[in-house]
């Protein structure tokens, strides 16, 4: 009986020491994985524009660009949003977000839209931890800054459309004498839409 009750002990002990170094050899695999697929080609630039406003799938995604842009899979080279500019605290909310996870170069794109922005009890938070003034101007400049530097961009959209079609709108300017439909056919990469249908008329 003492044996027994030995054996089942020791298995007790055993079992979740065994799978706790399965589990961490093959986080380390994946790690590894991770570090050869970054290695083997350049990582994408990556815009991420979201309205960050009610839900929290916008904040998830802003995190996991910035975890994926740790593990050198991407470039995570703005942030538009297309619900918040400086009517409340969207814009520095964004950049808190940005500067508390050590991203202090990613730019920040704000809505034109000025009465639409949510005021929201977390953004205080995220506020407070801004650290650095991030390059801020309206999304559709931001675009057309970053579509005209040369390099191709995807971008992700997950909030509403009113920056794209503004950006499809945009005619040549300051910035670049190519219009938006010409900037975004020569450097858009991809598309990754999962939004709603505002901002189209």
């Amino acid at each position: 009986m003492k044996r027994k009750f030995i054996s089942i002990f020791t298995l007790f002990i055993l079992v979740p020491i065994f799978s706790m170094n399965v589990f961490a050899a093959e986080e380390s695999a994946q790690k590894q994985l991770v570090a050869i697929a970054a290695q083997a080609q350049p990582p994408t630039h990556i815009i991420l524009d979201t309205d960050m406003s009610t839900d929290t799938d916008d904040l998830i995604a802003v995190r996991q660009c910035q975890q994926y842009a740790q593990e050198g899979l991407i470039s995570f080279d703005a942030l538009m949003l297309s619900d918040e500019n400086t009517l409340y605290q969207g814009r520095t909310a964004a950049e808190g977000i940005l500067d508390s996870y050590g991203f202090p170069n990613v730019m920040v794109g704000t809505s034109t839209n000025p009465n639409i922005e949510t005021n929201l009890p977390y953004w205080g938070w995220l506020s407070s931890q801004k650290s650095v003034g991030h390059s801020c101007d309206t999304a559709v400049r931001q675009y057309r800054k970053l579509l005209s530097s040369g390099g191709t961009y995807g971008i992700i959209v997950i909030g509403y459309f009113d920056n794209i079609w503004n950006l499809i709108k945009s005619q040549p300017d300051d910035i670049s004498n190519e219009t938006g439909m010409q900037l975004i056919a020569e450097h858009a990469k991809f598309f990754d839409i999962c939004g709603i249908g505002r901002g189209f008329k």
